[in-house]
């Protein structure tokens, strides 16, 4: 199975990654790229690269859109996201948008990413208060830096092996989630209970 994967930026990108190998090992990503900043522009963007990715390498089976919701409301953000995806494309298509940013899911258990990427819990916690993104893209750049690998080779894996049930916390989280879990079904499979996922993953 190919799985179209549509974020804002890298880190999006490897959030969705991340994902896709804890849930479906098995399946191929196919990243692709949109960047427009107005609802017209990314309706276009969104139809040109979706049609661009289902005829590439025998096309994709399905696709996952994530979005920051910025300061717009994660719900509105996601339903306007889903309104510019084509329609014939909708119900194979999940969108994601993350309550305020990308970051917040990725620190939405300080403490597991302060053990994972040996920087101070405290610092993540006080920068959840406001924005975490400046914060969390350092510690991991930080990280990447000293071990030698690449940053969002680390965070996809990261993501893969995170334990999530601290993230389903964030309605906005939990509703990607279960977005999947129905897409999944579509296709005769089924996600883990993220639920019960309170440890990291081997």
């Amino acid at each position: 199975m190919r799985v179209a994967l549509l974020g804002e930026d890298n880190t999006h990108d490897a959030v969705l990654r991340g994902l896709l190998r804890r849930w479906c090992s098995g399946a191929d990503p196919v990243s692709g790229e949109f960047r427009g900043k107005t609802g017209k522009s990314r309706r276009r963007e969104l139809l040109s690269e979706m049609e661009r990715l289902r005829r590439c390498v025998g096309g994709c089976d399905c696709a996952a859109i994530l979005v920051d919701a910025d300061n717009h409301g994660w719900h509105k953000a996601m339903e306007g996201e889903r309104g510019r995806v084509p329609v014939a494309y909708r119900d194979t298509t999940v969108v994601g948008a993350p309550d305020r940013n990308i970051e917040c899911w990725l620190s939405a258990n300080p403490t597991d990413l302060a053990s994972q990427t040996e920087c101070d819990t405290d610092a993540i916690v006080q920068a959840r208060r406001d924005d975490p993104k400046g914060v969390v893209q350092a510690v991991f750049k930080q990280c990447a830096d000293e071990r030698g690998v690449g940053l969002y080779d680390l965070m996809s894996v990261f993501v893969a092996k995170a334990p999530l049930a601290k993230w389903l916390e964030d309605a906005s989280f939990k509703s990607f989630y279960e977005r999947c879990q129905e897409l999944a079904q579509a296709f005769d499979c089924s996600l883990p209970n993220e639920m019960d996922c309170k440890e990291r993953l081997p």
